[in-house]
């Protein structure tokens, strides 16, 4: 996606966050353009949603982990105050504006919904010294035989039904002298519940994936 196309997203960023949060984020597939092998000092940071609420957590963070990189990094919704998509040319203008060099563009590809049945089984702990009582003959005993397994006491059973979000978000970083795509992250996220820590993961990944890759 080039920032001309940026203009043209509807997806809505972060959908399975803004919906549960996140229990684990994984890379599946980096790119990166190797003839480029400078360092980004300064950077716009965009989410493609209309939630400002989200937009303004995942851009937070991911400046907030960029800047203790050493990057100048600026949320575009410190700069946008509409919830609109911006067009090319009000991307660029305000990146020149704040002396930036590069763009960071956040977008979901899609997210599919899983279910899993889980089965829990728990068993009844055994006599202190591993001795059970006996209802047969009324007294404390060993086990023995091929009963033994009887002397376990009783299990409990519980069966359930666990509904789950995965989606897969595209990360790129642009240059913006000559609009270059650089380099591109592509990264799995599965839900559960704690919205600020999963947008904390899923930035840490991508950030991470960027100093691994030399580009900051």
């Amino acid at each position: 996606m080039s920032i001309g196309n940026f203009a043209r997203v509807s997806a809505v960023f972060l959908l399975v966050v803004s919906l549960s949060g996140c229990a684990g984020t994984t890379v599946q597939n980096v790119w990166q353009d190797h003839t480029y092998t400078g360092k980004v000092t300064s950077v716009l940071v965009l989410g493609a949603t209309k939630d400002r609420a989200i937009r303004r957590l995942y851009e937070s963070e991911l400046s907030s982990q960029l800047q203790a990189k050493g990057v100048t990094a600026i949320p575009s919704f410190s700069l946008f105050m509409t919830d609109d998509v911006m067009d090319k040319q009000s991307i660029l203008d305000k990146a020149h504006e704040n002396n930036v060099d590069s763009v960071i563009i956040t977008q979901v590809l899609d997210v599919k919904s899983y279910r899993e049945r889980i089965t829990d089984i728990s068993n009844l702990p055994r006599h202190p010294g591993f001795f059970r009582h006996s209802d047969c003959f009324g007294t404390f005993r060993s086990s023995c035989g091929w009963h033994d397994s009887f002397w376990d006491g009783f299990s409990t059973v519980r069966t359930y039904d666990v509904e789950y979000l995965v989606s897969h978000a595209e990360t790129e970083l642009f240059l913006l002298d000559g609009d270059r795509l650089v380099w591109s992250v592509l990264t799995e996220t599965e839900t559960v519940d704690d919205i600020e820590v999963s947008v904390r993961k899923m930035v840490a990944m991508i950030v991470g994936q960027l100093e691994k890759d030399g580009l900051i």
